[in-house]
């Protein structure tokens, strides 16, 4: 499904753990098989299909650019944030995910936090959270399949955006697809990423694929699409085009979205020569109509066997129509062999649980016997306790006992193309352990007792001191406020109970939450 453009949050972590990679896990390699190409396993020789979820955990938070208390709140991934990963969090999931049979889990990488506010390149705390959890799934023989939307916010990657998009007549999205300045910045992102994880000590074998985009689209609403297109032939990285002429128009999409995705995927292997390459789609027809960003693609012009591209991943929901109903929107040709896997599909929780597991295996076994697909990704795991959202109105594995995981798991249903159940023995299914509750990680022992005070009151002498994230009245926004702001978040359930005496509640709503984080950060980096 669409996710929000700028997904996390930055806190700082001052406490995390990595594992030693010592397991070697072995290479998933592409070669021709009896109907197209296929999924293998480089040193068994065997087969391989994806099979796993999608690893989502949700939360509000707020643009950290953004200093006006009145900006909504938006939706983003935060699971791997500094200040939330929590490295026995995700040993125990992984445990459990690894207990029935999963083999690949898809995460997206945050574009906000990942990238250094200190300096250029990529967040060190980030990755090195980024870094521990490959490792931890490693050890499982767990694969990863990253999803890199956009670029990070911070690490040079958005330096003078204003200007070149103003200069070039191009906002948003595609900005990224169509500027060259913003090709290459993403190709050095990329490239910054696999090197990170290699100066970790991280096995690239354990990277089933790097997909560059998720449900990449040309958004109608920005320039030089909208409003009919910008009335004048301007320049792109594919060329020069008219967008107000409908010819035009198609072909500087087409010609621009073969171009970014040749550039980013050479980028990719030139960092990572035998790294599999993939990009996601949404479906064409229903990305006219979404609500936040109208958007046009076409991924027949990448969905061939000339793609720079190794592996295609579509997503299909039933909400949207049937597989023969669907499947053909995205006009793949009829020759084409390379491998295809459902990196996102899933059952809205609006329909009752028996009949969505019914669904569920249905659509599973269809997509492999008629349309030949090899891999398979539910949205989503894990169920987010206490948050909703739209994005998350869908049946996730591990509720109600687990119900999704006994048709689609792999202990239960050994072929993913057949539907069968299999009864495992105790001796194949590990009893999965619990999952703790994601909390962020210790507070300082430091942490200062909190006196009651009067709701959102302001430091005696300094009356713009709150503004500032300043909670320790001390003159200056330091980590100690950032301290009084964890004891605080954690003490009012993450930001959701109201309390009058929230000594770092900076904008004055009655509550500790992520938005007080926000501008703590903001004024913590211009005082740095």
């Amino acid at each position: 499904m669409r996710k929000i453009l700028f997904p996390s949050l930055l806190l700082f972590s001052f406490f995390f753990s990595l594992s030693s990679a010592t397991h070697a896990i072995n290479k998933i390699k592409i070669r021709s098989g009896q109907q197209s190409e296929e999924f293998y396993d480089s040193v068994t020789g065997e087969k391989f299909y994806p099979r796993g979820h999608n690893y989502i955990i949700l939360g509000k938070t707020k643009a950290p650019w953004d200093s006006n208390p009145d900006t909504q709140m938006i939706t983003g991934h935060i699971q791997f944030d500094p200040d939330i990963y929590n490295p026995s969090f995700n040993q125990e999931l992984l445990n459990q995910y690894k207990s029935y049979g999963y083999n690949t889990i898809r995460i997206f990488i945050s574009v906000i936090y990942n990238g250094n506010p200190n300096g250029p390149g990529l967040s060190p705390i980030f990755m090195d959270n980024i870094a521990d959890f490959i490792k931890k799934a490693s050890e499982l023989n767990i694969y990863i399949l990253p999803v890199f939307q956009g670029l990070p916010w911070f690490g040079g990657y958005h330096d003078q955006v204003q200007e070149i998009s103003e200069s070039s007549q191009m906002d948003s999205y595609n900005l990224y697809l169509m500027n060259q300045i913003f090709i290459d910045r993403k190709g050095n992102y990329l490239k910054t990423f696999i090197q990170d994880l290699k100066n970790r000590q991280v096995p690239l074998a354990s990277i089933l694929g790097y997909e560059i985009g998720n449900e990449v689209l040309f958004t109608l609403n920005d320039r030089p699409l909208k409003n009919g297109g910008v009335p004048y032939s301007i320049t792109t990285a594919a060329g020069n085009f008219n967008f107000s002429n409908e010819n035009e128009r198609q072909q500087g999409i087409n010609q621009n979205l073969l171009h970014w995705t040749t550039q980013v995927t050479r980028a990719i292997k030139e960092a990572d020569p035998e790294a599999l390459v993939t990009l996601s789609f949404g479906d064409p027809v229903h990305s006219k109509d979404l609500p936040y960003y109208a958007g046009i693609i076409n991924p027949e012009i990448v969905f061939n066997q000339n793609s720079p591209l190794d592996f295609f991943d579509i997503h299909l929901y039933q909400l949207l129509g049937t597989l023969n109903e669907q499947i053909p929107r995205y006009k793949i040709p009829s020759n084409n062999q390379k491998p295809l896997i459902m990196g996102e599909f899933g059952v809205e929780n609006a329909h009752p649980l028996s009949q969505a597991l019914n669904d569920l295996k249905n659509w599973q076994v269809n997509s492999c016997q008629n349309f030949h697909f090899q891999g398979w990704l539910t949205w989503y795991w894990p169920k987010n306790p206490n948050f909703s959202d739209p994005n998350l109105n869908f049946w996730a594995a591990d509720e109600s006992n687990n119900a999704v995981n006994q048709v689609l798991a792999p202990i239960y249903r050994s072929n993913p193309c057949q539907l069968q159940n299999i009864t495992p023995t105790p001796t194949r299914i590990p009893t999965p352990t619990s999952i703790p509750t994601l909390i962020p990680t210790a507070i300082p022992t430091n942490t200062p007792t909190l006196p009651p005070s009067s709701l959102c009151a302001q430091c005696v002498g300094k009356p713009q001191a709150k503004s500032k994230g300043d909670a320790d009245c001390s003159g200056t926004t330091t980590l100690n406020d950032f301290s009084i702001w964890r004891s605080e978040f954690i003490s009012s359930n993450l930001g959701i109970l109201n309390k009058n005496n929230w000594r770092s509640d900076y904008n004055c709503d009655g509550k500790t939450n992520l938005i007080d984080a926000s501008i703590w950060r903001v004024n913590f980096i211009k005082s740095l």
